[in-house]
């Protein structure tokens, strides 16, 4: 037999100015309540939805806190950081719990939640660390290594490709291309790991040395080690649902 899923009872006032009510997904009723989930990997899709949802209800009523249950192991730097930007921007305060697994780019917004109404479930697991980025051959890399299954003819003319191209200015300027971009993300990479500390250092209230290690290194910590740490504020979160859903 599937589970049932309640819907929740929702009231509103209509354009009339008379209060209305009427029963709603479970999930828009716990939007409407600033009840917030990322329970998943932060994807775009996910981004978009918590941004979105962040801007539109704070836009209603900026005096209403949200409460974001985080339970993730992490995603890309550039999908998390306009969660935590958007976070920091919008009037009410965003009260952030972590529960299950709050990592990498989980425990950035984790941390990114109001200071002093940041929290986590007893069980809850954090780990830290710098953002990390990958860099991938290209197809005339990959493909080099079918050159050598051909026999000694093609060798001949592929040694003699080969001079050619080392001529061709072309050539010469999409390899100098090359290098330039791959410096260019080893400089970005860089200064967002320095952005990283910075960021770690003002909202932990530690000293950037230490901070420093403790990413490079990559940190497991419990829900007490990170309130100890500075991530979080308090242990043992309890969550008053009925007094939440009445305001």
């Amino acid at each position: 037999m599937p589970l049932g899923i309640p819907k929740g009872h929702f009231s509103f006032i209509d354009p009339d100015g008379e209060t209305n009510s009427t029963w709603t997904e479970i999930q828009n009723f716990l939007y409407e309540k600033r009840i917030l989930f990322i329970f998943e990997e932060i994807k775009p899709k996910v981004t978009c939805e918590i941004t979105g949802l962040l801007l539109c209800l704070s836009n209603e009523n900026e005096y209403k806190d949200f409460t974001l249950f985080i339970n993730s192991a992490g995603g890309k730097t550039r999908d998390a950081l306009p969660i935590y930007d958007t976070m920091q921007v919008v009037a009410p305060a965003v009260r952030t719990v972590g529960i299950g697994v709050a990592a990498s780019m989980g425990a950035l917004i984790l941390l990114g939640g109001e200071m002093g109404k940041r929290a986590a479930s007893p069980n809850c697991r954090i780990k830290i660390h710098l953002p990390a980025s990958a860099f991938y051959t290209t197809d005339s890399d990959s493909n080099s290594d079918s050159d050598s299954n051909s026999d000694s003819t093609s060798d001949s003319n592929s040694d003699t490709d080969k001079k050619k191209k080392e001529k061709d200015p072309k050539k010469k300027k999409e390899q100098s291309r090359s290098v330039e971009d791959f410096s260019d993300g080893v400089g970005e990479m860089l200064r967002l790991r320095e952005e990283f500390v910075k960021i770690y250092a003002k909202r932990t209230q530690k000293p950037i040395s230490v901070i420093e290690k403790d990413l490079a290194r990559g940190l497991f910590m419990s829900s007490e080690e990170a309130k100890a740490y500075g991530i979080i504020d308090t242990l043992h979160y309890k969550f008053d649902f009925k007094k939440t859903i009445k305001k």
